[in-house]
Parts: C-alpha cells; structure tokens; sequence
C-alpha cells in the first residue's frame, strides 16, 4: 500500500471521494451533491450502497491542511468532536434520509473521533448509521482500484510501471539494513535508543512498506509483494527481529546493557555474542529473501 499525496484543492478531494464511492458501492449513480454556494445539508456525496441492499449513503466532505509538528510533516485530523455533532445536525436539520451518514476526512485515523463515533451509533439516537473515513482508506482502496489510482496519480503509477515492483521492494530492504546497527559489531554501537529506533523503524518498513529516518520523515515507499507469495523467510525474518528487540530491551532493563556517555556498555560477552549471533541470523534471512527475488545480497561488512 502507498501513502499517497492528499489531493491539493477540496474539489479534488470530493471528486476522488465520489469515485471511490461509485467503486465501492457498485452504484455508477453515485453523485456529487449541489454545487458551491448551495445549501448542501451536510452532503457532498450521495448514492446506493448495492453491496449492502442498496442502502441509500451520503457523504460530506472534510479536506484538512498539513501541519508541521516536532520536525514531522503529518496530515493535520484537526476535526473536533463539536464539528462531527454539527455535521449531523445539519445533516438532519436537511430533512434528507439516508441508511448511512459518512464523514469523509484528510487526517490520519483518530481513536477519540472513531470512540465518539461508536458512540453515537451504540445510542441509536439517529435513524441512520454513522461512518468516519480516514486518509489511511483512501490509501488501501486507491491501491485496489489501479484505474482510479491511474487517473488521480499518474506520476507515482508511471514511475512503478518503469521499473520492477519487486526490484523496489528488495531496494528498500537493503535500505532499511543499511544501518550501523547491521554493519559493526554491537559492543561498538553508540548509543542504545538509536539502536532501538532502527529495529523499530525496520519493523514498520518490513510490515507497511514505508521507510523513515530518525526524524520521522517517509524515506522510502513501496508496494509490499503479496503475503502469499513472499517467501517463508519474510515471517521469520520479522519474528527474529522482535525477538532482538525483546532480548536487548530486557537486558537494558536488568543493567547488563547501559549507556555511558556516547557509548553503549555490554557487560557480559555472553550478550554480546548473542546480539552478534541474533545479527547474523537476520542478515542471513534477509539474503535468502533478497535470493528468492534473484537480488544482491546484503553484506555484514563494516563501513
């Protein structure tokens, strides 16, 4: 799955949203609701659900801004609880009747606005349903329609269409690897959170395809090979990861691993040819997988 770029202008955003909507409810009737400077009663997007008994859906709309935050560059959510109540009021307040009321947003999932949500529908207060979609569906369902992926980003699909999905993948591993953590022995490590950062880091590259670095900004994206045809060595290399993360986390928690000054301090030689044999066992899973692909290897050799 890739993280697309939002939409630049809110009319974009409602035009994608309408053909997804058209896609996913298998209704080619779905529409765009009003023009601007009508009253829209709380709708920007009405249709049939016809994978759900034609369940009468409208949407409204919300595109949100980014926002800067801690050197982070992330989707503002920015919507309020309040805005949620009004919506559905003036959804009301229209007099229109649906079977399902949506709020379609920019932001990235939220668990207040999804527990605020549920609890609106558990009340039964409203005749109809509420749903909140988040940017992260928009990102599944534009991977599985590629027509509507192709139209509203031609650049990303063009540049994937040059070269090898698979060829990217196995890049973005030797990546992810390419790190002190995975090319010096570990009683040279210097400093145990960015060890611990990079293990994280390559965990979430390995499970959602994204690459970031220690600032948190996306490095690499790629499409993840289908779970059924990655080789029995992509699970196992996850699992020996967590297991070296499990491991080093415990003994920093006991005192065998400490931090003194710019370096990290193992005690126990008994550790540290554990970590080091934890190390190559991944490197040599890792190779296997980059096998399969028919990739280079990656090499446990120092800088």
């Amino acid at each position: 799955m890739m993280d697309y770029p939002l939409p630049a202008y809110w009319q974009d955003f409602e035009r994608l949203t309408c053909e997804l909507c058209r896609a996913l409810w298998d209704d080619p009737g779905t529409q765009r609701h009003g023009r601007a400077g009508q009253a829209q009663g709380g709708i920007d997007i009405s249709g049939r659900d016809n994978n759900h008994n034609g369940q009468r859906v409208v949407v409204q709309c919300k595109k949100r801004v980014w926002k800067t935050v801690a050197s982070k560059e992330t989707p503002a959510s920015s919507l309020t609880i309040q805005e949620i109540d009004d919506e559905i009021k003036e959804f009301i307040n229209s007099g229109k009747i649906a079977d399902r009321y949506i709020i379609a947003i920019t932001g990235l999932r939220d668990k207040s606005l999804q527990n605020h949500i549920d609890s609106i529908n558990d009340s039964k207060v409203n005749t109809f349903e509420v749903n909140i979609w988040f940017w992260d569906e928009y990102s599944e369902w534009l991977s599985e329609n590629p027509k509507i992926e192709a139209k509203y980003y031609h650049d990303i699909v063009k540049f994937r269409s040059e070269y090898s999905s698979e060829e990217l993948f196995c890049e973005m591993l030797h990546s992810a690897f390419d790190r002190p953590a995975f090319h010096t022995e570990f009683y040279c490590e210097n400093n145990i959170d960015n060890f611990l950062q990079a293990l994280e880091s390559i965990q979430q590259a390995l499970t959602t395809g994204n690459l970031v670095n220690r600032d948190g900004h996306v490095q690499n994206q790629v499409r993840i090979p289908d779970k059924r045809k990655l080789p029995i060595e992509y699970q196992q290399l996850k699992k020996k990861i967590q297991n070296l993360r499990d491991y080093t986390t415990q003994e920093v928690r006991t005192g065998a691993i400490t931090q003194q000054n710019e370096w990290l301090i193992i005690s126990n030689s008994v550790i540290i040819g554990k970590m080091n044999a934890f190390r190559i066992e991944i490197i040599h899973l890792l190779n296997n997988i980059l096998d399969h692909y028919g990739f280079e290897h990656f090499s446990l050799e120092a800088y």
